[in-house]
């Protein structure tokens, strides 16, 4: 079974807030990148 995954300029700015406070508020680049990945 094949699903169709729409990712909206909502989801899309909601991950880079994540990515953003993770980076930058808890100065874990690394750690940001991981994340984002995992969650896509």
């Amino acid at each position: 079974m094949k699903y169709k995954i729409e990712i909206t300029n909502q989801a899309k700015a909601d991950l880079r807030g994540i990515y953003e406070y993770t980076a930058f508020e808890l100065l874990a680049p690394g750690n940001a990148a991981a994340q984002i990945r995992r969650l896509e």
